[in-house]
């Protein structure tokens, strides 16, 4: 798509996109209207959509899509639009668990789906057009990925408590899983920049980010760093944003450096205590998201690569989805950009001021601009959640 869009679940539930202006909207899902009812007075099945995600090529867009109806059966699919609207395709049912989160393969031909389970996650693949069709590729708490760039096998990350992995494995089951033979240290998402693989490998008592070849076999480390390690890659691939936590219950991460790849140099961006970050497409910063003043509130502010002081952009109170998305930012950030691809719009989904004179809790979409202007916030529309075209 030429112009940048924000898909958003609207106050409705269902799924719509905008331009970025906020003009021009579209409803992509659409789901049986509330108070609709039978001649009985019994309330009619309605679809709920939930977690918009666009397909690379940014011609379609994926979500899951609820069957709520009188007796509660919470039928969930996986469902694949148009961008335009025209026509969907309900990939598969997802009976055993809930759907938490996908990720489309590079070629837009396939999707990888992440399933909360009784005890465990679960990691599976439909293809467009095999309706019907799921295979499940694993099962493990905690569970990450990402692509390879080929979109024929994914970079797992998978267990935890000395019983960890990280492996490559083929989506067709056409080739034998490579397993690396490193140990993983304690990190969430294996990346896949370019034809490198990015993780978090141990030494004796630290942690050490590592680069190696996409089966493991040829590792390189870079820095050694403590804590939970967040790891998230520019878009050029050149660099790494990375920070760590402290152990226990999940802290805020301490502080923000960048490493350059190709001259393995480190450098310290920030030290505030971070909730989560997500580079610029032009790769020039990183927005930033911090704890506010009170228990609800965050803020954004836009980070330079040149090690200026964080430029503060707009305070929110996140959704319950919005939160969800910062929790397992690193995750996300492969799949869900909040930034529009010519980095001059921010998107998110904020509750209202508590402390405002309203009495009115919807969650809004926002947009602010981080063209380097004054930071003017722009409230689009209800929902719970909005991403961007790439």
């Amino acid at each position: 798509m030429s112009e940048s869009r924000v898909a958003f679940v609207g106050g409705d539930r269902q799924i719509w996109t905008l331009a970025d202006d906020g003009t021009t909207p579209r409803q992509i899902t659409f789901g049986e209207g509330p108070g609709a009812q039978t001649p009985w007075g019994v309330m009619e099945s309605r679809d709920h959509s939930a977690w918009p995600c666009w397909s690379p090529d940014g011609r379609l867009i994926s979500c899951f899509q609820t069957r709520v109806g009188s007796q509660g059966d919470g039928t969930v699919w996986l469902s694949v639009m148009e961008a335009d609207g025209v026509e969907e395709q309900r990939l598969t049912s997802i009976e055993d668990g809930i759907p938490i989160y996908m990720q489309w393969a590079p070629d837009s031909t396939r999707l990888a789906v992440v399933t909360q389970g009784e005890s465990d996650l679960s990691l599976g693949v439909c293809q467009l057009g095999a309706l019907g069709e799921y295979r499940l590729m694993e099962e493990g708490i905690p569970l990450f990925f990402s692509w390879t760039l080929d979109a024929q096998r994914l970079l797992i990350h998978s267990g935890s408590a000395g019983d960890t992995r990280l492996m490559l494995r083929d989506v067709c089951g056409s080739e034998p899983d490579e397993l690396y033979k490193k140990s993983p240290g304690n990190f969430c998402v294996p990346l896949v920049v370019g034809n490198q693989a990015v993780f978090i490998g141990r030494d004796e008592s630290h942690g050490v980010l590592c680069v190696s070849d996409w089966a493991g076999s040829r590792i390189e480390g870079i820095t050694g760093i403590e804590g939970l390690v967040a790891v998230v890659a520019s878009p050029c691939g050149r660099y790494l944003a990375f920070s760590g936590a402290p152990p226990g219950k999940r802290q805020l991460y301490q502080g923000l450096w960048l490493v350059d790849l190709e001259t393995a140099k480190v450098t310290k961006l920030s030290t505030d205590r971070l909730v989560a970050f997500f580079w610029i497409p032009g790769g020039q910063g990183l927005v930033v998201v911090t704890r506010g003043r009170g228990p609800a509130q965050m803020m954004w502010s836009l980070q330079r690569v040149d090690g200026e002081d964080a430029q503060p952009l707009a305070s929110f109170y996140p959704s319950m989805d919005q939160k969800f998305f910062l929790h397992y930012f690193e995750q996300f950030a492969v799949s869900h950009s909040p930034v529009s691809s010519d980095g001059t719009r921010l998107v998110f989904a904020s509750h209202p001021d508590p402390s405002g004179k309203g009495v009115d809790t919807t969650p809004h979409i926002c947009t602010v601009n981080l063209d380097g202007g004054k930071p003017r916030v722009d409230v689009m529309a209800p929902g719970d959640f909005g991403v961007f075209s790439p």
